[in-house]
């Protein structure tokens, strides 16, 4: 359940707030709650929805909903109250995590700053020197970070002790019912009633999936060339240069190498001009077509696009199939089984909520 322990902290988009605020600035919320014998109070102030606000707008999914003034600063307020009572409830389990677990959190952002940078070791300067820009853009301190991985690492603890063993494993007959219901979904969008605006998303986004998973799809590398102006004498040496390096690859130059060397698209250079999977659809026209009609290995002729002229060679292609039910099985069985951790840690928080006592300014 550990992967789903990380995807529930993204939800909650945790950002763990210090009480230091002045006792000048607006205070927005209260919360009583119990810890052991004793009542504690927890001040909740504007600054600290503010922070939840940014925190929210940095989460992959928040572009798929449309939320006004106001719904924002009850979706962000909320989420600091799940924060703290859960908080609270930790330090009532005594929970703590263990050092090691806190560093092998700072490793792993690291080894991320590594991948992202196309860097081999995630304990080089390079690396450190990133990871330090990185708290400065955010206004954080290392002991900082620690602070809130160690109160990050308590809430998967609590929820892991409180929810795990309430999971349920789905039955062959409900897993087959889940992907009966898809199968409608991915057919016809229309007319969709699973009872909630939220359950037809979900649905929906499950229906996207299995067509990722099961459509044509083209893997494939690019080089770009940007011409110095867009008049008709830089591009054709543009389109000259990119022709010339189309005749050094099949003469048997790397694709690969001359992308990190001569391309100008700087995110996929580093990756040997790799684009990754793209399905019918996803392109503008003009490359779909060339796209799809090459067979492996194949390189293009230039292509011009808004930002200069490319060549592309694919490295692999899939062509579409129908869903079958075992080859996805494992994966529904999981995708139902967060679901239903999801439900557990709802029904959770509102019992937590329920027994504290809070006060909204």
């Amino acid at each position: 359940m550990k992967n789903i322990n990380k995807a529930l902290i993204l939800i909650l988009c945790f950002v763990i707030y210090g009480q230091s605020q002045t006792q000048s600035e607006k205070a927005v919320a209260k919360i009583v709650s119990k810890l052991g014998n004793k009542e504690v109070v927890d001040i909740i102030y504007l600054s600290d929805v503010e922070k939840a606000k940014e925190s929210l707008k940095q989460h992959p999914d928040f572009s798929l909903h449309s939320f006004s003034s106001d719904e924002l600063f009850k979706v962000a307020l909320d989420k600091v109250i799940e924060e703290i009572l859960l908080k609270r409830e930790a330090e009532k389990e005594k929970i703590e995590p263990y050092g090691y677990e806190i560093e092998e959190e700072i490793k792993n952002i690291k080894r991320n700053i590594a991948i992202s940078e196309g860097l081999s070791d995630f304990q080089s300067k390079k690396v450190e020197e990133i990871f330090n820009e990185k708290l400065k853009q955010q206004n954080i301190t290392l002991q900082e970070l620690k602070d809130n991985i160690r109160k990050k690492i308590q809430v998967e603890k609590l929820l892991d002790s409180k929810i795990k063993s309430k999971v349920k494993k789905p039955t062959e007959s409900e897993l087959k019912n889940f992907f009966d219901d898809i199968m409608k979904v991915f057919k016809s969008t229309t007319n969709l009633n699973f009872g909630s605006d939220e359950e037809n998303e979900f649905y929906l986004a499950l229906s996207e999936k299995i067509k990722e998973a099961f459509g044509e799809r083209v893997r494939y590398r690019q080089i770009l060339i940007k011409p110095n102006s867009y008049n008709e004498i830089d591009k054709k040496k543009a389109t000259e240069k990119a022709l010339n390096i189309k005749k050094r690859i099949l003469n048997g130059e790397d694709f690969e190498s001359l992308a990190a060397l001569e391309s100008h698209d700087i995110m996929t250079a580093k990756n040997g001009g790799e684009v990754g999977y793209v399905f019918r659809g996803d392109l503008p026209q003009n490359i779909e077509n060339v796209v799809f009609s090459l067979n492996p290995g194949e390189i293009s002729e230039p292509i011009w696009i808004d930002m200069g002229c490319i060549i592309v060679q694919v490295i692999e292609r899939k062509i579409a199939e129908k869903p079958k039910f075992e080859k996805i099985k494992q994966d529904l069985e999981n995708i139902l089984m967060q679901k239903r951790y999801m439900q557990e840690v709802k029904n959770y928080i509102s019992e937590l909520k329920r027994k504290a006592n809070i006060t909204i300014y």
